[in-house]
């Protein structure tokens, strides 16, 4: 398998960073003009936005796109899973995240939210209860290229979450909780996974099933690019309720396994210590070389990340290999 180049980045802003890391790896990319490219952003809290995605990152991705190539159509697409529990679209975060500020600029620029996508088709997960089935939103399909824009924090299941696991954001509401290999999200509450007393057996089996089921996800729909928005990460209790890392790297490849392998490896993490990269590398869909080839310096950037509580449990993994 040839390796598709990794670019890295190192800036103090979000704005030339994005430009950075696109200029270090534009030769390489499969953009062609005329493309429809969906651009996937992270956008998991309806209270923490530093959690998120920010604006400011996907419009410069977008600058630079608008650019460097001529015609293309651009979505800006994201089913929240926070937004919905809340109530909320993800056009309503969309607005607090202040994207509108992207289409005051970009007028052509099309925003969606999949949990109002009406067709589907299904793929096949493990949950604690057996094989189940989830769906995801059809409208992929469309598109000529996909963009995952994601930032680098910690799990409460996956130990980190990066690029792949971020196009979770095209399932049907609610099913997500079975990439966890969870029913439900009544099974979330009920064993109390993250209270005292909890059972942890079960806990446990979410565990092993999570990084199999991401990577049944990255088989269905993959991003055709990965871009790390390292400006800032999220560590401790993430991906949600951890504590605010400053990093200013910006990582991006067209083989999301080697663009999230970077991104772990910034963490203080080893790849091969992530389930669902280790899974990817023993099956050849990616590479877990973490050498880039295009970009700056970086080896001043990596910190070691405060892992999440649980990590010692979610380490537990590999047992069973």
């Amino acid at each position: 398998m040839v390796e598709k180049p990794l670019a890295v980045a190192i800036s103090s802003n979000r704005y030339d960073g994005i430009t950075r890391v696109m200029e270090f790896i534009k030769d390489d990319l499969s953009i062609n003009d005329g493309d429809s490219i969906l651009i996937k952003p992270n956008l998991v809290s309806w209270n923490n936005f530093n959690a998120n995605t920010s604006y400011r990152t996907v419009f410069s991705l977008i600058n630079f796109l608008k650019d460097n190539y001529s015609n293309l159509n651009i979505v800006v697409g994201e089913g929240s899973a926070e937004a919905w529990k809340n109530g909320k679209t993800t056009y309503d975060l969309f607005r607090q995240m202040k994207y509108t500020k992207i289409q005051e600029r970009y007028r052509e620029v099309i925003f969606r939210d999949f949990l109002e996508e009406a067709i589907h088709e299904t793929f096949e997960v493990e949950t604690i209860h057996g094989k189940d089935t989830v769906e995801i939103s059809s409208y992929y399909k469309e598109f000529d290229y996909i963009i995952s824009v994601a930032l680098p924090k910690t799990h409460d299941f996956a130990i980190a979450t990066l690029s792949i696991k971020n196009m979770m954001g095209l399932l049907r509401p609610g099913d997500w909780i079975k990439i966890h290999g969870l029913k439900s999200e009544r099974d979330l509450h009920k064993k109390g996974f993250f209270r005292k007393g909890r059972d942890e057996s079960v806990y446990l089996k979410s565990i092993h099933l999570i990084h199999k089921n991401i990577v049944r996800l990255m088989k269905v729909c993959p991003p055709t690019l990965s871009i790390i928005d390292g400006f800032t990460g999220i560590e401790g209790d993430g991906p949600v309720h951890g504590k605010l890392v400053d990093l200013g790297i910006f990582i991006a490849s067209e083989d999301p396994a080697r663009a999230d392998a970077f991104g772990v490896k910034i963490m203080g993490f080893l790849p091969e210590d992530i389930g669902y990269l280790y899974y990817v590398g023993k099956e050849g869909l990616g590479s877990l070389n973490t050498n880039p080839d295009r970009g700056d310096e970086f080896q001043h950037k990596v910190k070691k990340f405060e892992p999440h509580p649980d990590y010692e449990l979610q380490a537990q993994w590999r047992e069973n290999l």
